[in-house]
């Protein structure tokens, strides 16, 4: 649920204006294509 209500807050920001990162701290980026990215299982 808190996964849905993120990204709806964030389809009304603009790209540049957030960083996403993991609980590690990691950095998540955009893939080159999106298209083809495996989303996982």
């Amino acid at each position: 649920m808190s996964e849905h209500r993120t990204g709806s807050f964030l389809r009304t920001k603009l790209r540049g204006e957030f960083k996403i990162s993991t609980k590690v701290g990691r950095y998540l980026t955009r893939p080159e294509d999106p298209d083809s990215h495996d989303r996982g299982p």
